[in-house]
């Protein structure tokens, strides 16, 4: 383990931050061995002005890049391009992580970590997925929350109404000369849905027929 690792862990652990994380998001960005080592992008001719372990960018005029972590370790006294400076770079870019997270290190999201990722006692894993997606063509790239099984509704097809006949012939008093009755009454009427075969009606049942079929012609009449 090299002296700035151990440093790292230790001064993350000071502050609540879990010291893997913050190994991991300083490997990702200057690495654990030169305390002041520059970043190698380039930009309009110019190479990043970022240094250290945790990449503190001094940017600003005439420097293509953005005034960064770095231009405020200056104005707290800590130079990043000092090797004297480099546990207090550490220090200040690990304060900064505790307060507001790990949001203005590029290399963090790259590692997969999310913002608060073992900051304060937060889940040290990775960034959570978020919640799956169905698209919706390529049109807009529309996207909704996919159905949960047992979520969705399943949908009913309107009853028709009772005529209103129907329901007056069904709740009128039963007799023999009445269909519905007729057909509760019937001494041989069978059970619905016999296991049986079924034979032609018998000469009761006729007869009982018949009389219902006179009775309905009475009533239409």
């Amino acid at each position: 383990m090299s002296p700035l690792e151990d440093y790292i862990r230790q001064a993350a652990a000071a502050r609540g931050i879990d010291p893997e994380i913050a190994v991991r998001v300083a490997k990702s960005e200057g690495g654990l061995n030169d305390p002041i080592r520059q970043s190698g992008v380039m930009k309009g001719g110019v190479r990043e002005p970022s240094y250290g372990p945790f990449q503190l960018l001094i940017g600003g005029n005439g420097t293509n890049f953005p005034e960064g972590l770095g231009n405020r370790a200056l104005a707290a006294g800590i130079d990043p391009r000092n090797a004297n400076d480099a546990y207090r770079g550490i220090d200040f870019a690990l304060d900064e992580a505790s307060k507001k997270g790990w949001g203005q290190w590029y290399g963090a999201k790259a590692a997969g970590l999310g913002n608060l990722a073992g900051i304060g006692g937060q889940p040290s894993g990775s960034t959570p997925q978020a919640p799956m997606t169905v698209a919706d063509g390529p049109k807009g790239q529309e996207s909704y929350p996919s159905p949960v099984m047992g979520s969705m509704a399943v949908a009913q097809a309107p009853k028709a109404p009772i005529p209103p006949g129907v329901l007056a012939a069904a709740s009128a008093p039963k007799s023999a000369s009445d269909i519905f009755g007729a057909m509760a009454l019937s001494p041989q009427q069978g059970p619905q849905f016999s296991p049986v075969q079924i034979m032609g009606p018998s000469p009761e049942q006729a007869n009982a027929l018949s009389s219902l079929i006179q009775a309905l012609k009475g009533r239409m009449a």
